[in-house]
């Protein structure tokens, strides 16, 4: 701890900042206040905020006159955000008591209403801007109002552990073309993330075909067994894409299966998802890259009905194949299980997320990241933040879901003109991962740690 009275100021070659108060603020202006943490500002900021000293308050008719001395001044700058951040609150707080009538506290709220009124944009470029963005994000960056789930909101925010800072990043065609070899089949990607010897490794795919309409999302996930509550889960990449033919769909997802070193395909069949079973299921020539992807079908399991099974593997082209797709095609009862298995894992703390985009471009400057500072390189920014974007989206997705009952069954409601297609990957692939838990919890009551632990890393 630095003490300001006791510290040799003049041997490390600075007027001693108490002698010398001028050298503090006078005026703070907190640019993007949500992103601040209120622990800095009131430990760090706030302490250097001082009273301007003019000069003619030394002169004796205006020495000591308190009413002519300047207020400091505190600008806060921020978009809206989720209520339960912490600057919401502080933000209720000036609001009330500039209501209660403190003269000293002003307020002004900027909304897309304002800036087409005063023609900065247009009203038809702002419908455009809000059918890009999801319905919570353009509620609190363009409306400017914070958000809180519903009454009715099924998954509330506090269930989403945001904890993820190294995110898997796919590598990128530069890359890949400049670092092949035989020690790396797939290029040397500066971003993968090794895999552990008891690691399991999930793709789970919610297929859309419609451009402008449906997205397809891939979302990537790491398992780690914890033989006391069951496969502790890092969802650690997302990505999404729109109106792409079924022979490109295909590509994308082989590319990552295998760049991520994956052991299972999660895979929505419902509407377009059975054309990309059956690309899936056909070698995959990769002309740009040179590579061959082999074939994948699905997997023999106790989990997949007979039926099903049979049909699948009739439809599966390849003689020689990888069984490795899990299939869902969805009832309502199996929706109503699978939302059930969310939110329960979410309480458990067994699935953590990618951290905000602001958080991880802030933790890749201070870690030394080139990449995130490459003004040559426009897109290499989007490469590096585009999951964390992605998982943001999907947490509003899932926010957003209002649950109903239906015929004795929970059905989850999304609001008008939203998505749910991310809420849709990662809730699937969290549905395989349960039954998952089943056998490791099943395997620990019934054997010694070592064992188990064994047996965990034969799972696959």
């Amino acid at each position: 701890m630095l003490n300001l009275k006791e510290t040799n100021f003049k041997n490390i070659g600075i007027k001693n900042p108490i002698d010398n108060i001028m050298h503090r603020s006078n005026m703070t202006v907190l640019e993007e206040r949500r992103l601040i943490p209120t622990v800095i500002i009131d430990s760090i900021i706030r302490p250097f905020l001082v009273s301007r000293q003019p000069p003619y308050m030394n002169l004796p008719e205006y020495s000591g006159i308190e009413e002519l001395r300047e207020e400091p001044l505190e600008v806060i700058i921020t978009s809206a955000h989720y209520k339960s951040y912490e600057w919401y609150g502080e933000i209720k707080r000036f609001l009330k008591e500039m209501a209660d009538g403190d003269p000293d506290i002003k307020a002004i709220f900027l909304d897309y209403k304002i800036v087409t009124h005063h023609g900065i944009k247009t009203k038809k470029q702002m419908a455009k801007e809000k059918r890009d963005f999801d319905p919570i994000t353009f509620l609190m960056e363009y409306g400017n109002i914070p958000y809180g789930s519903s009454s009715l909101s099924y998954y509330r925010l506090g269930l989403f552990n945001r904890a993820i800072k190294r995110s898997w990043r796919p590598i990128t065609d530069e890359a890949f073309v400049t670092t092949k070899s035989p020690h790396f089949p797939y290029g040397k990607n500066p971003y993968d993330i090794e895999k552990l010897p008891n690691e399991s490794r999930i793709v789970s795919i919610d297929v859309g075909m419609r451009s402008g309409r449906d997205n397809t999302i891939v979302t990537c996930a790491r398992l780690l067994p914890n033989v006391t509550k069951g496969w502790e889960t890092d969802v650690v990449y997302m990505e999404s894409y729109n109106g792409k033919r079924t022979e490109e769909q295909t590509l994308k997802i082989k590319r990552i299966f295998e760049e991520f070193k994956g052991d299972i395909i999660v895979l929505d069949l419902l509407n377009a998802g059975i054309s990309i079973f059956d690309g899936l299921s056909a070698v995959t020539q990769d002309e740009d890259r040179g590579e061959e992807y082999p074939a994948y079908t699905v997997m023999n399991s106790p989990q997949v009905d007979d039926v099903l099974y049979d049909e699948l593997m009739e439809r599966t082209k390849a003689q020689e194949y990888i069984p490795c797709i899990f299939p869902i095609r969805a009832t309502a009862d199996l929706n109503a299980r699978i939302a059930i298995k969310f939110k329960e894992r979410m309480r458990n703390k067994l699935i953590r997320y990618l951290v905000d985009d602001n958080t991880e471009e802030d933790f890749l400057i201070k870690s030394g990241n080139k990449d995130i500072l490459d003004q040559d390189d426009t897109g290499i920014r989007a490469h590096l933040l585009q999951a964390h974007l992605q998982t943001t989206l999907f947490i509003n997705e899932s926010i957003s879901l209002e649950m109903a009952m239906v015929g004795g069954k929970l059905k989850l409601v999304k609001p008008e003109g939203a998505r749910q297609d991310r809420y849709t990957c990662v809730s699937y692939l969290n549905y395989y991962v349960s039954l998952m838990d089943i056998d490791l919890l099943k395997d620990r009551s019934n054997i010694g740690d070592e064992e188990a632990f064994l047996s965990v890393a034969r799972f696959f």
